[in-house]
């Protein structure tokens, strides 16, 4: 092929702008490269930041970021959140709200958008805002399931137990957990009302509802169990009662003494005997728990709460030392006698030292609660003494209360009782 002048020309020219297309294209993911690069770098510094807890320097490298690169979406999400987590609920709403109102955002960011939206108001305190917003997001397949789980709170908190009821049942429905034993605590607290307002037979049924739901629901067992002691029924109620104690030896505190008492009014000597050979099989842990509530409840008599006095001193070796050095209890109370008259002299020490606990969080109330009102979690709070001051416990009571409770001088000031016997060993 013979190439003429204006041929060489014009093939000439196509080849440099085919370079120069090949050389501009270049450049140009270069800087997107370098401004992807970028990118990373500032989201990883802030990321840094808030990991080493420099809350303020992170939001300040977060708010560059957004301000160069409208476009990232997760630096503009965690940007909203870390202001969520330091109060700033104004901005983050802002944030949130600006998000929803661009006409080009894709379905998956608007509804992510309205979800955190309804956190923030949720995090306010305008639960009726956040409530209207996370029943559109209920709808949704992606975040449907936690917009139930942020309803529940809401309801727990304003005690609307019915609408709590039937999001429990849906939430149940569209996911793999199982919350048959939440769904009893919420038919529990509508019996409860109902009982409160006069709906005895409403009440039973409710009851009746959440141990479908839990047959070892004990709450509900107890509740039945009263319900039948009202109507005359002993013998069905000491039935519930034992369903509740044997459920979860833990909560003893709560289901020894109502069985004992109706044992006793049943005369049922032999029933009681068959109970307490029955908890000689069970582990050390949970004769301590019966042992506690057993020693607590003034409805429990001093010569049966005698027997279960040693099991409660094995399991608080600190209080039986204190004792000792008071003269109210023999240094050989281990293998020999304990006084008759020291369950009595010992309970209202008992009663004033008891604390709560939750399982969970750790949050000390005093008194006794079905849910914990800091994480929320139920069936979790346990019996917990803070009467001596021991490692890992928030005592908040003196050990020289000791001796005023039970009718004796305190020791010298400034000197406690384990002091004072390690000074004795020594010796």
């Amino acid at each position: 092929m013979n190439f003429t002048p204006t041929l060489a020309v014009l093939f000439f020219l196509l080849l440099l702008a085919v370079i120069v297309v090949w050389g501009r294209t270049r450049r140009r993911r270069r800087r997107s490269g370098r401004r992807l690069t970028r990118t990373m770098r500032r989201s990883l510094e802030g990321l840094g930041l808030l990991l080493n807890d420099e809350t303020d320097r992170a939001l300040e490298v977060f708010l560059r970021l957004a301000e160069t690169v409208p476009e990232a979406h997760e630096v503009q999400f965690a940007l909203a959140h870390l202001f969520r987590r330091r109060g700033e609920l104004e901005r983050s709403i802002r944030i949130h709200q600006n998000f929803i109102a661009r006409p080009d955002l894709p379905r998956s960011l608007h509804v992510r958008a309205l979800y955190e939206l309804a956190c923030d108001y949720l995090s306010a305190g305008l639960h009726d805002r956040a409530e209207t917003l996370l029943k559109d997001i209920a709808r949704d397949s992606t975040y449907g399931v936690r917009a139930l789980g942020r309803l529940l709170t809401i309801y727990e908190y304003q005690s609307a137990w019915d609408e709590a009821y039937a999001t429990a049942v849906r939430l149940a429905s569209e996911s793999a957990e199982t919350l048959d034993p939440i769904l009893a605590h919420y038919r529990c607290e509508a019996a409860e009302r109902a009982q409160r307002l006069g709906h005895t037979h409403e009440a039973a049924r409710l009851y009746h509802e959440a141990v479908a739901h839990d047959s070892r629901c004990l709450r509900a067992h107890l509740a039945l169990g009263r319900i039948a002691l009202g109507q005359g029924d002993d013998r069905r109620a000491l039935d519930r009662f034992e369903q509740a104690f044997w459920a979860d030896l833990r909560f003893a505190f709560a289901t020894y003494p109502e069985c004992y008492a109706t044992f006793r009014r049943l005369e049922d000597r032999r029933g009681l005997l068959r109970l307490l050979e029955r908890l000689e099989s069970v582990s050390t842990a949970e004769r301590q728990s019966v042992a506690c509530a057993a020693l607590i409840d003034p409805g429990v008599d001093a010569e049966h709460a005698h027997r279960w006095l040693h099991i409660f001193l094995e399991a608080h070796p600190a209080l039986a030392t204190s004792l000792v050095l008071l003269g109210l209890l023999p240094e050989s109370w281990a293998d020999g006698p304990i006084p008759e008259d020291l369950p009595l002299r010992l309970r209202p020490l008992l009663v004033r030292s008891l604390r709560f606990r939750c399982l969970h969080c750790g949050y000390t109330l005093h008194q006794e609660s079905w849910q914990c009102p800091s994480c929320r979690k139920w069936s979790s709070l346990l019996p917990h003494f803070e009467w001596i001051g021991e490692e890992g416990t928030r005592a908040q009571a003196d050990p020289s209360s000791v001796p005023a409770v039970l009718g004796r001088s305190p020791p010298p000031p400034n000197v406690h009782p384990l002091v004072r016997l390690e000074r004795r060993t020594r010796v």
